[in-house]
């Protein structure tokens, strides 16, 4: 058994005050971050030495102390919190110094709903399995669908935030949580992805993908003509956008839509991940370079398949449970013959592959998991 720090993602259940308390912490961690930014903008006008403006961690947590002498409504928040956000625009900024990042840009009331607290004197702590107690909110319901492993271990830091559909999420870092290695099967699996199957297994198995986006994109195009069409009528009539009922309603309507579709994508991939580590020791994909395929006519596809966000997972499962996942370069997988290695691009035709040389015939990605699997050796 071994011990890791791990992050854990739940659904909160607030109450009708506790909503309300979680609205103005969104707000006041906002305020700070952005206030903070302002100042240090001024600063950079009156600086010919651009790092001159920029103030050390230490001058942005304290920062807020001044802040809440003069702001009376920041302390009716998490101090921590307020804290937190002062520290994210200070790494904000140190990654834009070390080239990481763009400048840091001020956050909008519509796209920043969530802040981050931290554990001190043990202000966040579990009540039972399906309650937690937060700073400012006291206990809040949550669904815990991670058993005893998300209460045995010490929580570092929380992150509490609000998706576009409305739903509250519960992220905490937790230390100290034990897993144990999987029992050994003495089996290992190429795995080729693809699009027309979301993998394909050197066994000859293939695992078929939801295709979330593919399902859902009819309704999801309805809805977002419908919110287009009400955003237009509402500025024909010079209408504030956020107080058009009917413009909030086909908002929330879109943001359920994109909701589901990433819930059902990341429930497949949850689970195929997990199998896949459960059933084999040694994993072999291709060192595939999915930032650069998705500039290409087959993005969509991509995207729909999260083939980046599949790889993750198995990694870092694969380093949980005691197995192995291996790269190998995606070079002529497709093309060479698993059985005599003669490589041609005219083997392949289509689905189906058929070796020009010993005329050894199979799925063309079935033939490609194969040559991945024997690559990883």
């Amino acid at each position: 058994m071994k011990q890791i720090v791990k992050a854990f993602k739940c659904r909160l259940y607030p109450t009708k005050q506790q909503e309300q308390r979680l609205q103005k912490t969104f707000g006041c961690t906002r305020f700070v971050y952005n206030h903070l930014l302002h100042l240090a903008l001024e600063r950079k006008k009156l600086s010919k030495v651009a790092k001159h403006y920029f103030p050390s961690k230490a001058d942005f947590v304290n920062s807020v102390a001044l802040l809440k002498e003069v702001f009376a409504f920041l302390k009716e928040v998490d101090s921590i919190a307020l804290q937190a956000s002062a520290e994210a625009l200070h790494e904000a900024f140190s990654r834009y110094f070390n080239k990481q990042n763009r400048f840091p840009n001020f956050k909008k009331h519509s796209s920043f709903k969530s802040y981050t607290t931290k554990t001190v004197n043990h202000n966040i702590r579990f009540v039972t399995k399906h309650r937690i107690t937060l700073p400012k909110l006291g206990s809040v319901r949550l669904k815990n669908s991670f058993g005893d492993a998300l209460t045995t271990g010490q929580i570092q830091r929380a992150t509490i935030s609000q998706e576009a559909d409305g739903a509250y999420y519960l992220s905490i870092l937790v230390k100290n949580v034990p897993v144990h290695d999987l029992p050994k099967t003495n089996v290992n699996q190429g795995i080729d992805l693809g699009l027309a199957h979301f993998a394909a297994l050197s066994d000859g198995v293939f695992l078929e993908a939801p295709r979330a986006l593919f399902h859902y994109e009819h309704q999801l195009k309805q809805a977002q003509r419908t919110l287009s069409r009400r955003i237009a009528r509402a500025k024909k009539e010079k209408r504030a956008l956020h107080d058009s009922k009917n413009v909030q309603k086909a908002r929330q309507q879109v943001a359920r839509l994109h909701a589901k579709i990433k819930h059902v994508r990341q429930d497949f991939l949850q689970k195929a991940s997990t199998a896949l580590v459960r059933a084999y020791d040694v994993l072999a994909l291709e060192a595939l370079n999915v930032r650069d395929m998705l500039q290409s006519t087959y993005a969509k596809g991509i995207s729909d398949a999260s083939w980046a966000q599949f790889k993750t997972m198995l990694h870092y499962k694969a380093l949980w449970y005691g197995k192995t996942v291996k790269w190998v370069n995606p070079a002529y997988t497709s093309q060479t013959c698993n059985k005599c290695g003669d490589i041609d691009q005219m083997n392949r035709f289509g689905q189906q592959f058929r070796c020009t040389k010993c005329h050894h015939e199979d799925h063309a990605d079935t033939n490609a998991a194969k040559n991945i699997l024997k690559a990883a050796r």
